[in-house]
């Protein structure tokens, strides 16, 4: 008979840290919203519950066919929250899907620091189009993520698993920094919608070129720099100052909208 890998895990794995776990539960476990919760959560005692219950499930086989490998401890830095009540790093993929429907009249009416956080993790919960391109260049991180995974799965210990390793482990720190990126957009979009600004600001045009500009030459971009940019090359748009056409292809090229 097979034995639980869920078990496997919890025998060998004495005192696990809590992204360990987060990990084996979204490798098993088919509800991706279940994952979602406890991943936002933060909470060892939610993920211990979890993974007992899968530990119960006769013949557990990865879900969606995932076999990547349990991630050791040093892939991944201890849950550091970056949401409030609380929130930790990983987005919802683009498969995943939340039911709204429980939303009240009175609920839609508050500001945006009295909403669920959870209510905002979708594509299509993004308020803005700064927010929905940032969401799109992190889910690309978590699909890179999911790739990584199993490219190691395949790998024996030694200097190049060393080096996927240390790939993955920055890849989830700007991962963990574009969500909250996102959220603080959020509140920004929402706390002017509460309080609207009376008049929009000025700009000083040949400081917007230069900007614009030298971060078209970049390499690549901080999810910081790209909103910039993008914001910048929108104020120049409405404003009907016109950019040459060998940096919008650079900005295009890019992602920036033009």
């Amino acid at each position: 008979m097979m034995t639980n890998p869920v078990v496997t895990f919890l025998k060998t794995r004495n005192g696990y840290t809590f992204e360990e776990g987060a990990a084996v539960f979204a490798m098993y476990t088919k509800d991706r919203n279940a994952v979602e919760r406890v991943r936002r959560s933060g909470d060892i005692k939610l993920l211990q519950h979890e993974l007992k219950k899968l530990a119960h499930v006769p013949g557990l086989k990865p879900a969606n066919g995932n076999t990547a490998p349990i991630v050791p401890k040093e892939t991944v830095s201890a849950p550091n929250p970056t949401e409030s009540v609380p929130k930790t790093e990983e987005i919802v993929p683009v498969e995943q899907k939340e039911d709204k429907s429980d939303v009240s009249e009175g609920e839609k009416n508050t500001t945006f620091a009295e909403l669920n956080y959870y209510k905002f993790t979708r594509y299509e919960d993004m308020p803005t189009a700064e927010t929905q391109q940032l969401w799109l260049r992190n889910n690309d991180r978590w699909h890179q993520k999911i790739d990584l995974y199993a490219k190691m799965k395949l790998m024996p210990e030694g200097h190049e698993l060393a080096k996927v390793r240390k790939e993955l482990v920055e890849l989830s720190r700007e991962h963990r920094e574009c969500w909250k990126l996102i959220d603080e957009k959020c509140c920004e979009f929402f706390a002017k919608k509460d309080n609207p600004d009376p008049e929009k600001p000025s700009f000083n045009i040949s400081t917007y070129r230069t900007y614009i500009c030298e971060k078209a030459n970049l390499e690549t971009m901080t999810d910081k720099q790209f909103l910039e940019v993008q914001r910048r090359v929108d104020a120049m748009a409405q404003a009907g100052i016109a950019l040459s056409e060998e940096t919008l292809k650079k900005l295009r090229e890019k992602g920036i909208k033009c």
